[in-house]
């Protein structure tokens, strides 16, 4: 009788996927069962990190929180939240305000 991923103990399921890198392979191993996709989803979302180039793509920040409210049980898995920001007409204020927006979500 072989033994697969998902037949182990939770524990070790959990412990042997959160040592995958890089995360686009875990992200990948998620699409391939339910059962995968259950225990990854915590590992996938405990860090999340938002590139934002310049006013383009300034919603992102506000889409996540949107997200995070609808999903309460996904936001019960973020532990992270990073904040790059590049471009020439965002200020330090619309960010600081952003992110104090943010933790009243």
């Amino acid at each position: 009788m072989s033994t697969t991923l998902i037949s182990l103990p939770p524990e070790l399921v959990s412990s042997v996927l959160a040592k995958i890198e890089p995360r686009a392979t875990l992200y990948n191993l998620a699409r391939c069962s339910r059962q995968l996709y259950i225990f990854t989803l915590p590992i996938l979302n405990c860090d999340v990190t938002i590139h934002e180039l310049g006013e383009r793509q300034s919603g992102q920040l506000h889409e996540l929180a949107s997200l995070l409210i609808r999903q309460p049980d996904l936001a019960k898995l973020v532990r992270n939240v990073t904040l790059h920001v590049v471009g020439l007409f965002r200020t330090e204020a619309d960010v600081s305000k952003e992110i104090k927006d943010f933790k009243y979500f």
